[in-house]
């Protein structure tokens, strides 16, 4: 299947959550993780690295981890 010129063994069925490292963001992590199990990767957005870590031990799709920084 060709959707404009891409072949599909080069997509990726990915999500996006943004406040993952607690709250409902993860556990919207967890749930996604749970029912869509033809993800690829789930990217993980929050300021706490390690909370993303640990919530990548807890999940059974892949996680791709982007930690923001805050500004001094």
């Amino acid at each position: 299947m060709e959707k404009q010129g891409i072949r599909s063994e080069y997509l990726m069925k990915i999500a996006v959550v943004t406040g993952a490292s607690s709250g409902l963001g993860k556990e919207f992590v967890l749930q996604i993780a749970e029912k869509e199990k033809n993800l690829d990767e789930i990217w993980v957005i929050a300021r706490r690295r390690e909370r993303l870590e640990a919530l990548q031990q807890d999940c059974a799709v892949p996680l791709r981890i982007l930690a923001i920084m805050r500004r001094p």
